[in-house]
């Protein structure tokens, strides 16, 4: 199996990962085996509005197409997983402190960039979904402001294989501003 780089680097983040991904699959136990043995894509829509923490409900935008992504919509018993995109925050001034403050990169505050969690399905209602558990995090999805850089979460359906055997390269489709940049 031959990786591209960008879901190579997705594979070695994993292995960072793992100890705080035990915590986030309580969750995970949806319908094993759900999509049988056969490679099944992820699929994307972008976030709506706020989910917050506590809260079972997501606000979703239309579902991604195009060839790296799936289209099979939303059902119950469906694996879901949330990540925060973008949501840090920034110094905006037209100088070298653009960004951190000081040097002219990064952010100030990262916020809750990088916060992500599962869930299973247990309703869809037009664009709202219903999750079995409880948010851990609190998602955003908003334009940028003045004071604040643009935040963006996503939801990918997580397929469950039953037997996987990849013989091929594996990749998301690449990140559009809403959706994309993740395989799962």
């Amino acid at each position: 199996m031959r990786l591209a780089r960008p879901a190579l680097l997705i594979v070695a983040l994993w292995g960072l990962l793992l100890p705080s991904l035990a915590a986030a699959q309580s969750a995970a136990c949806a319908l094993p085996g759900r999509d049988g043995p056969t490679y099944v894509r992820n699929t994307y829509y972008p976030g709506s509005g706020t989910a917050s923490a506590a809260g079972r409900t997501l606000n979703l935008g239309t579902l991604r197409g195009g060839t790296d992504a799936a289209s099979a919509p939303l059902t119950p018993g469906d694996l879901v997983f949330i990540i925060q995109m973008q949501d840090g925050t920034l110094n905006n001034s037209n100088s070298v402190a653009y960004g951190n403050g000081s040097t002219g990169r990064g952010v100030t505050d990262l916020r809750d960039a990088g916060h992500y969690e599962f869930g299973v399905v247990t309703a869809v209602s037009g664009s709202v979904v219903t999750l079995r558990d409880p948010l851990r995090y609190t998602y955003e999805s908003g334009p940028a402001t003045a004071s604040a850089a643009r935040r963006s979460f996503q939801v990918l359906r997580v397929p469950q294989h039953s037997a996987l055997t990849l013989g091929g390269t594996v990749r998301p489709p690449a990140w559009n501003g809403e959706t994309g940049g993740v395989v799962v």
